[in-house]
């Protein structure tokens, strides 16, 4: 077994965040030197493991928003209603109380909340926080109910 090797592995600016893992995995380490392709001895940063988790995460996250979005926008095309997504304030009405206690607009239906970069389909026991994104499907009437309950 070799303990120590003469060929350093390095990343380079401008190569993908695959490339980079890929070439970290070839020899199980957990960090990589990035260099400047022109100059091998000019230090960048360092990449490490946990920073291309964290950034395919993010990467999954924001996959799953979108595409949230997408959806959200094709039923509002469908039906005729819109969807509204309000931030809930921390001094709004509903905060820190569950969804079935919050007295929403009869032509309104709470459809997602999204916090923390998760994606949760809300139950009557569900409790808002300040911060949470909550996504309802509502005619114009009603969504101005909604702002005044949540923000």
């Amino acid at each position: 077994s070799t303990l120590c090797t003469r060929e350093l592995l390095v990343a380079y600016p401008d190569e993908t965040l695959a490339e980079a893992l890929r070439r970290m995995g070839t020899r199980d380490i957990g960090r990589l030197p990035v260099v400047s392709r022109d100059d091998t001895y000019h230090l960048i940063g360092v990449l490490r493991r946990t920073d291309l988790v964290r950034a395919y995460n993010i990467a999954i996250a924001r996959r799953m928003t979108l595409r949230h979005q997408a959806q959200q926008v094709r039923l509002g095309e469908y039906t005729g209603v819109s969807i509204t997504e309000v931030t809930v304030t921390e001094s709004a009405l509903c905060v820190n109380k569950q969804v079935k206690e919050i007295p929403w607009p009869q032509e309104s239906v709470v459809a997602s909340i999204r916090r923390n970069q998760r994606l949760l389909i809300p139950h009557g026991d569900t409790v808002l926080r300040a911060g949470d994104v909550v996504a309802l499907v509502a005619d114009d009437t009603a969504r101005q109910e909604v702002y005044r309950l949540c923000t």
